[in-house]
């Protein structure tokens, strides 16, 4: 699947798939977010996305929608300020141009154990992540990702899940200005983009707002006008 060839999102999709971002779980919203941009891809492929694939398509998409690097605020864990990053997804293998992930199973060596292991995938995501128990929805995934489930130690599964596909688990090293102190910061690709739509759809909702108070036009209508359309009528109607 070409990360170039998503569909752009019109107003109401947007401000569709921001609403649903507060009541879906993370693999569920990610999926709805693809079958809108991808609405070619069959569904089970891109249940079978390696999930650093499918952070990949998630970046494209809001690449479509704004441009700019990504930002976030971490507080540092030594002096408590927040501080800001400017983020770029290809600075940390998930830009366009990056190795796609292969989703098929390869023979990989896990202390002294031959076994047969694939990516985590997006389905295997929407599988274990509304199980309570980290102990439990761990070992579902051990035995998801194998051809034949064998008891391997979890921290060794993980080191070599992370070489399959490197986009899948992404952490940034980071330093606080105001002391100095290094840390390590998580990037969940799903996370700043759902922030970023929803973001976006307050201020689409903003205008729906304006437009409507002076023309008394529906929502629905509203949506639906072209991006500099509705700017135009912003402006007339703050005139």
């Amino acid at each position: 699947m070409n990360p170039e060839n998503t569909t752009r999102l019109d107003a109401a999709a947007l401000v569709d798939l921001a609403d649903r971002a507060s009541l879906l779980s993370p693999g569920q919203w990610s999926l709805a977010l693809l079958q809108r941009a991808y609405p070619q891809a069959a569904h089970d492929d891109l249940l079978a996305l390696p999930v650093g694939a499918s952070n990949r398509l998630v970046l494209a998409i809001r690449a479509r929608l704004r441009a700019g690097p990504l930002r976030a605020e971490p507080i540092c864990e030594a002096c408590g300020e927040t501080y800001e990053l400017a983020l770029d997804p290809a600075d940390f293998g998930l830009g366009g141009d990056a190795p796609w992930p292969d989703s098929g199973y390869r023979a990989v060596a896990i202390s002294d154990t031959e076994v047969m292991l694939r990516a985590v995938a997006l389905g295997d995501i929407l599988a274990v992540e509304n199980v309570a128990a980290p102990d439990e929805a761990a070992k579902m995934l051990a035995a998801r990702v194998q051809n034949a489930a064998k008891d391997l130690p979890l921290d060794a599964l993980a080191e070599a899940l992370e070489t399959l596909d490197p986009g899948a688990d992404v952490w940034l090293e980071t330093a606080c200005p105001e002391c100095g102190e290094k840390q390590l910061v998580a990037f969940d690709a799903v996370h700043f983009v759902a922030s970023e739509l929803q973001q976006m759809s307050r201020k689409i909702l903003c205008d729906v707002v304006d437009i409507a108070r002076v023309f008394h036009w529906s929502e629905a209508d509203i949506l639906a006008l072209p991006e500099h359309r509705r700017a135009f009528y912003v402006a007339e109607a703050l005139a």
